[in-house]
């Protein structure tokens, strides 16, 4: 196993190099807005996370790194498949990178695509589920300024409306709060709208 991570680690370079072309040429729509030293760190700390995984040989570091991702990528809006594709083009750069200089060692071959896996898996999946979680915190606090808005003014049964009204509600001029006021219009006038 520790030939496998000195392996990955004296190669990290050209296989970073070789991920920010192939997903400069998948055209992925995230990655078009990064200049190449953007790409380029961003693909580095990600291989420096995998290292550290495949030195471990469980995912962690990579896990922690996707969970960061995720959170800032789903309140820009990313597409969480331009992510996962990112990553599986780098993770696909190693295992031709290692199958062109290695193809005789099916040993350290097998124990790439052993952890690849693991760690792509569980990598995806916390994504996902990160990526889930934030972007149902922004549709909810959506939701609610929606429900503060339109909140003002309410049918609430033909002919009573609800409406927001700011009055005291003691003698104190400061003590003044928003409250809801429940109204009847009279049936032969409609309210104002």
């Amino acid at each position: 196993m520790q030939r496998l991570v000195d392996a990955f680690r004296a190669r990290m370079n050209d296989n970073v190099a070789e991920s920010a072309a192939r997903i400069r040429a998948a055209k992925l729509p995230f990655y078009e807005g990064l200049t190449d030293a953007q790409l380029s760190a961003t693909l580095a700390r990600a291989f420096e996370a995998a290292a550290a995984d495949v030195e471990r040989g469980e995912p962690h570091m990579l896990l922690q790194r996707m969970r960061e991702i995720a959170i800032v990528r789903s309140q820009s809006g990313v597409a969480v498949m331009d992510v996962v594709t990112g990553l599986n083009l780098g993770f696909q750069a190693v295992s031709d990178d290692f199958a062109a200089l290695w193809p005789d060692d099916l040993e350290l071959r097998l124990g790439w695509e052993q952890a690849r896996a693991k760690i792509a898996y569980a990598g995806a999946a916390m994504l996902a589920d990160t990526y889930l979680e934030a972007r149902e915190a922004v549709v909810r606090a959506q939701s609610e300024a929606l429900v503060r808005l339109s909140l003002r003014v309410l049918p609430l049964y033909p002919g009573w409306w609800c409406c927001r009204c700011s009055a005291s509600s003691g003698p104190s001029a400061r003590s003044r709060s928003p409250r809801r006021c429940w109204r009847r219009w009279p049936t032969t006038r409609r309210p104002m709208r």
